[in-house]
């Protein structure tokens, strides 16, 4: 899954706090990746071993126990269009990959 995923310029991203004061991550976190993937399934890498392909639903649960163990969590539709990433630090990001037919070639964007 890495080979497919975009690199983020951290500093041109917009950044979302996805982890709540009280632990819980599920209504923030499913506001992200519902704006940036419209799959009804996600594939989520944790790292090189441990990941999931998953209902959007159980996915965000899935996620949200690995949030915050120090390592970013890389989301995914399956076509590898659409990406969500978050930070070790609870904080999240995504984009859209859109073919742009006047160059020929697809372009990282981010969703409006």
């Amino acid at each position: 899954m890495n080979e497919h995923f975009p690199t983020f310029e951290a500093a041109q991203q917009s950044w979302v706090n996805v982890q709540a004061s009280d632990g819980t991550a599920t209504t923030a976190l499913s506001e992200v990746i519902g704006k940036y993937i419209t799959a009804d399934e996600l594939l989520i890498s944790i790292n090189r071993k441990v990941g999931a392909r998953l209902p959007t639903k159980d996915g965000i649960a899935y996620i949200a126990t690995h949030m915050g163990q120090g390592r970013q969590v890389r989301i995914s539709n399956r076509d590898f269009t659409q990406f969500v990433l978050v930070a070790s630090n609870c904080v999240a990001t995504g984009a859209q990959i859109k073919a742009n037919p006047s160059f020929k070639r697809d372009a990282l964007t981010r969703a409006p």
